[in-house]
């Protein structure tokens, strides 16, 4: 099975798993439900903040707003976090059923969420998370928040 069918089989099935992508698995999610990709954003949006980092992958490099009404507020209760970005590609029209949760000041969507809050945590995220966890407190309670969804649900594979 292809991730965009397995992506497809998870949201639309209804047993509110959780799900969470990051970095080119955010774009997957998005156009596995139907979005566009930005094949490269250097090319298609020239004043683009740098995107593609020259530092470590563990250093935060620029800023991201954060949507008050979603569930990335509630998980870091800031409107406002720094995050890596090592990427070329990024969301251009939004899939069905996902709303914008966080974008970087230039624009470029960094986060996405379901439409549907009753579910269980279904993002996806631009950034790479998991290379800022080791010392970053937010990066580290995200991932305690995506574990605890996991661990209070049927996580099994259909």
């Amino acid at each position: 099975m292809e991730i965009t069918e397995f992506i497809k089989r998870l949201h639309y099935s209804g047993t509110k798993k959780a799900y969470f992508c990051h970095c080119r698995g955010n774009t997957v999610l998005n156009v596995a439900l139907g979005g566009t990709v930005i094949q490269d954003i250097e090319t298609k949006i020239p004043q683009a903040i740098s995107h593609y980092q020259q530092a470590e992958r563990h250093d935060a490099t620029h800023d991201i707003q954060i949507e008050e009404n979603c569930r990335l507020y509630d998980i870091f209760n800031k409107s406002s976090i720094r995050v890596n970005s090592i990427n070329h590609q990024a969301i251009d029209k939004l899939g069905s059923s996902l709303k914008t949760a966080a974008a970087a000041p230039d624009g470029i969507i960094a986060a996405v969420e379901a439409v549907d809050q009753s579910s269980s945590l279904f993002m996806g995220v631009q950034w790479n998370p998991e290379e800022m966890a080791s010392e970053d407190p937010y990066m580290q309670g995200f991932f305690k928040t995506f574990i605890y969804e996991c661990s209070n649900k049927d996580i099994t594979v259909d």
